[in-house]
């Protein structure tokens, strides 16, 4: 079984992940460790849901698949099932393409063991310099914390070094509008997304996801669901 972190304790689930930087899943008022969250979308709409919350994941990864739903892509990532496990135990984790959650894990899956467990630690924080938000997920394998395969920071140069064909902006980005930053990153996820399609562990097959799950938060939502 993949081996969930809790900030209370509590069994395996079906865990997404959230904006706050923690793995989220919804589940029926009442579950033991459960708590509640309060959320409002970009569109003004307000509620609450009764969730569980993980702070890493740890396992095997058995497959990952890509999940096209109404608000994007998402990754779906399924860990090994246990002997005597049944498929409802199987723990897998949902992270939205377009965030630095889902392209910090594309970015770090070729460096992945297939083979030997490893941890998820999503994070997120504001940077006490700049005041910006930092989000991301880090990737330890074997004590090691997993860096991208797809490029490197030079800090003799201080230049960013792209390795594989990874793009890069192009033109002078001095002049960028949102929309040429847009238009970069969409093919840099396009990009990845195609190397996910390389790796071993590519599914073509995705899994069922429930209604009630809350997707891997976008930069403009705060809860959507499938």
């Amino acid at each position: 079984m993949a081996k969930v972190k809790y900030r209370q304790p509590r069994g395996n689930f079906f865990s997404v992940l959230a904006s706050d930087g923690k793995f989220h899943q919804t589940v029926p008022v009442g579950t033991p460790g459960s708590v509640v969250r309060k959320y409002e979308t970009s569109d003004g709409k307000t509620g609450e849901k009764n969730e569980l919350v993980a702070d890493s994941l740890e396992g095997i990864i058995d497959n990952i698949s890509v999940f096209d739903g109404d608000f994007g892509k998402n990754i779906l990532i399924a860990f090994k099932l246990e002997e005597g496990e049944e498929e409802t135990d199987r723990v897998i984790v949902s992270l939205n393409v377009a965030t630095n959650f889902g392209e910090q894990f594309l970015e770090k899956l070729p460096k992945i063991n297939a083979e030997i467990n490893v941890e998820l630690k999503p994070y997120s924080f504001e940077d006490e310099k700049t005041g910006k938000p930092k989000r991301g997920i880090t990737i330890f394998q074997n004590g090691e914390k997993l860096t991208s395969a797809y490029q490197d920071y030079d800090e003799t140069k201080k230049e960013w070094k792209t390795k594989k064909g990874f793009p890069l902006p192009e033109g002078d980005t001095t002049k960028f509008d949102t929309d040429d930053w847009k238009a970069y990153f969409i093919s840099r996820r396009k990009y990845l997304l195609k190397e996910l399609e390389k790796h071993e562990l590519y599914s073509t097959e995705s899994y069922e996801v429930p209604a009630t799950t809350p997707v891997s938060q976008s930069k403009e939502e705060d809860d959507i669901a499938f």
